[in-house]
Formats: structure tokens, C-alpha cells, sequence
């Protein structure tokens, strides 16, 4: 089933009586889901993957756009009509019930729609035969549709038939207390695919697992969802699972999407900063460069060229600064200010006098908009990317070296950026070239190169 999301928007509204403003969860999602595939919807906590999930359930309906079922609009359908199984975080089990039942338990109000048929023979009102079994049509000729619950019969085999695909036929008998975590998952995806859905919908299923039964239950799911074909929407935040199962990644921060692509795509070719230090275990190495007379620099030295580096950057960088509170005037802005309309103090206690000289401040961003050629920017290379090179661009002052297996974990600053801080992994044949040492170079495999707002030069 292909799924397609027009222009998804999604606000909750605010209180202004309190201050609060409307927060936009998903801001114009548009993307189209291919028939039989995995997606995985990937970011951080709040980043509108669970809504987005909720409102293709039908369990919030979206402030704007559409979402279609193949050629079927299913924006306002109710979710018991949109033909989905949906797996939640923490199982949501019936404790009372057998494992049997929980997997019947939706079925038991399933309607199946079929051809009506003749239930013994008949003669119409135009003085037709018709024999026991043939299938009713209507005037146009069309097999008349009635719809069905399922016999016990049919339901006994579904539930034999799901459970033995998840692997729980020895255990249908028990209640859910008495399975581990990863048991009840497979239960709660066996009750999902039950019916038979269109669309299976995983709402970060691994998280209450341990690391060892997530690993196994990803790898289930995935076996799983190529078994079944069915088109499959795993929400998670953790980029492992993501790249690990999914057959595409979206990748979403602020309700937005930030790039959609195959998992090692996204992890080769980050569109922008955000998806480069999302994706990556050990995250990727981030430190700054500047361009100048374009050239960029590193450390004062030449580090590459090009003429990615050659044009004039117009935009915007994200800023933060230190305003009293409930105003956009810095203390000494304020307090100049303040001494300039003594009336304020007029007719106020010592204790008002006093808050009013000692304001509460707080930090608060801002977008500066800029225009210029020459910069600093933002490098990024991934810690296995380093290459040992006494003539490398790359300077790292060396805190601490460690051997890991077949692997040197190294842990460093670049020379001259005490705030920048780097993970190198290195084969361990380089161990000596490393070991002691306080100053090496690098020469990286791949890096790279970012506008400080996010948007990547190279």
C-alpha cells in the first residue's frame, strides 16, 4: 500500500491568556511512502515523528494537508476504517487474557467483506433461477458485498498461523506477565498483523528492551516485514535501529523534514549539519575552519581548496544572547536606560527598587542575518575517516589513547580549539605511531564542510 502525505500540518494550539504560543509539531510534511517498504522516521525527541505516525493512524487528525491510502483519501477516515496495525512502546497488552486471546482479540470484531450469495435455489422477482451458491449481482451486474464476522474456525487458524510467524506458538497459552520483554513485543506485532493490515505502524517498539533483545527483535521485524510485504512506518530516534532495519530514512527535526533517503545515503551524504551529527556512532567530529580569500583554513593553514569556497554566503546563523527578562535589551542597554527615566523609581518600595536595579536575564536566540565571503564554517569527519599523515591538515593535540580490539580510540582537540573535542579510531597497527605522542596530524579519508547555519559547502 503507498502512502502519500500532501502538505501534513499539525498545531497544537497554545494559551495566550498564559503566554503559551501554538507549537507547529509537523510544519508541511510531503512525502511519498512506496508500496511494500520499511520507513524509518528518524529524530530526536519532539522532532514530530510520533504525530506524524498518529495522524496516518487516525488517532489525531492533522490541522491541514491529506493522507492517502493508495487511491483512497483517508485524512478524516476513523482508524478502525483505515485497515492499520499499530505496535506501541509499551505493548499495551491485556494482563488478564491469554496470549490467544490478545492475538484473537481484534479479530473477534473483524467484518470481512465478500460476495453474497444465493443460500438455496431461488427463482427473482423477473422469474430467474438461481441455484444455491451462485453469487447475487446488482442491476449493473456487479457481485452484490456483504460484509461478515469471522467464524471461530477461521480465527483459530489466524491466530495459529500469526503466532507461529513471530515465533510465540509455544506460548499461547500464557499469560503476558509470564513472557520477557522481547516475548511481549512480538505478541503486540502478532495482535498488529492479525488482520491482515494495509499498513503496520511502529511506534518506537524496542525502547523498553534491553540491548541485547533489541538487537534480536529489530532483526525480527525486518525478517518480518520482507516475509509479509506489508508497508511498514517504524518511528525511533536511535539512528541504529533506523539504518539498521529501513529501507528509506526520514530524517525530521522541528516538524521538518531534513533529508529522506536509503539509510547509508543519508549517512554518506548528510544534506545538512543536523542529519551529519544525528546519524553516526561515535557521533561525527565537528570542529572550526575558516574561509579566507577562498581557501579554507584550519589552524591558520591552508586545509583545501576549491571554488566551493569562492562565493559570497547569504544567510542566516543562529545566535544567542543574555536580555533581561521580558525584554530584548541587554543589562547594560537596560540599566542605561533605566537611569535615564528616573520617574520608575518614583513611589516604590526599597524592595521594588531594588529588583528593578537587579533584573532576572535569561538567554535567548536569535537570527543574524549575514552577507560575506570570507567566514568560519564548520567541519565535519566522521571518526573512523582519519588517515595518520606527519603533513596532514588536520592538528590534534593528543588527551588520551586507548586500544579497542582490532581498533585505537583516540581522544583529542584540533591545535588552537580547546572547545573542540575528537574521537579518532585508527587500525591498531598505528598504535605505536600514536602511542606517547602529544601532537600528531591527520590526513582525513572524507570531511565535510558546513556554513555555521547548517547548510553544507562540500
Amino acid at each position: 500500500m503507498e502512502i502519500r502525505l500532501k502538505n501534513l500540518t499539525k498545531v497544537f494550539p497554545g494559551n495566550p491568556k498564559k503566554g503559551i504560543k501554538d507549537t507547529i509539531a509537523v510544519n508541511n510534511l510531503d512525502i511519498v511512502i512506496p508500496d511494500g517498504k520499511l520507513i524509518g522516521l528518524l529524530g530526536p525527541s519532539g522532532c514530530g515523528k510520533s504525530t506524524t505516525l498518529y495522524m496516518i493512524a487516525g488517532l489525531q487528525e492533522p490541522t491541514s494537508g491529506e493522507i492517502w491510502f493508495g487511491d483512497e483519501e483517508v485524512t478524516r477516515l476513523s482508524p478502525d476504517k483505515r485497515g492499520i496495525g499499530l505496535v506501541f512502546q509499551n505493548y499495551a497488552l491485556y494482563p488478564h487474557m491469554t496470549i490467544y486471546k490478545n492475538v484473537a482479540f481484534p479479530l473477534t470484531n473483524l467484518r470481512v467483506e465478500e460476495d453474497k450469495v444465493y443460500k438455496k435455489d431461488t427463482v427473482d422477482k423477473n422469474g430467474v433461477a438461481h441455484s444455491a451458491g451462485e453469487v447475487v449481482l446488482d442491476e449493473d451486474g456487479m457481485p452484490v458485498k456483504v460484509k461478515r464476522k469471522l467464524t471461530v474456525e477461521e480465527i483459530d487458524a489466524i491466530v495459529r498461523k500469526t503466532a507461529e510467524l513471530v515465533q510465540i506458538q509455544d506460548y499461547l497459552e500464557r499469560k503476558p506477565s509470564q513472557l520477557s520483554g522481547g516475548q511481549q513485543q512480538r505478541v503486540a506485532i502478532a495482535r498488529a498483523l492479525a488482520k491482515s493490515p494495509r499498513v503496520l505502524l511502529l511506534d518506537e517498539p524496542l525502547s523498553n528492551l534491553d540491548a541485547r533483545l533489541r538487537l534480536q527483535t529489530r532483526e525480527e521485524i525486518r525478517r518480518l516485514q520482507q516475509r509479509t510485504g506489508v508497508t511498514t512506518i517504524f518511528v525511533t530516534h536511535d539512528q541504529e535501529e533506523a539504518m539498521s532495519i529501513s529501507d528509506v530514512i526520514v530524517v525530521m527535526n522541528f516538524g521538518v523534514i531534513q533529508q529522506i533517503d536509503a539509510p547509508q545515503t543519508v549517512y554518506d551524504e548528510p544534506v545538512n549539519l543536523f542529519v551529519a551529527k544525528f546519524l553516526g556512532s561515535p557521533a561525527i567530529n565537528i570542529f572550526d575552519g575558516e574561509i579566507k580569500g577562498g581557501k579554507l583554513y584550519i589552524d591558520g593553514k591552508v586545509f583545501d581548496t576549491g571554488k566551493e569556497y569562492e562565493g559570497e554566503y547569504h544567510g542566516f546563523v543562529n545566535r544567542e544572547k543574555t536580555v533581561v527578562k521580558g525584554t530584548e535589551l541587554s543589562l547594560e542597554d537596560y540599566l542605561q536606560d533605566l537611569e535615564a527615566h528616573p520617574e520608575r523609581r518614583e513611589n516604590k518600595t526599597p524592595a521594588e527598587i531594588s529588583a528593578l536595579e537587579h533584573p532576572e536575564l535569561e538567554v535567548v536566540e536569535y537570527q543574524e542575518e549575514i552577507t560575506k565571503k570570507d567566514r568560519l564554517v564548520k567541519i565535519g569527519i566522521r571518526p573512523e575517516a582519519f588517515t595518520l599523515d606527519p603533513k596532514g591538515g588536520v592538528p590534534v593535540v593528543v588527551e588520551y589513547v586507548q586500544r579497542v580490539g582490532r581498533d585505537v580510540s583516540m581522544i583529542g582537540k584540533v591545535h588552537g580549539q580547546d572547545e573542540s573535542n575528537l574521537k579518532i579510531i585508527i587500525p591498531v597497527e598505528n598504535w605505536k605511531d600514536v602511542e606517547g605522542k602529544e601532537n600528531v596530524n591527520f590526513k582525513p579519508k572524507r570531511f565535510y564542510v558546513f556554513e555555521e547555519s547548517g547548510e553544507r559547502i562540500k
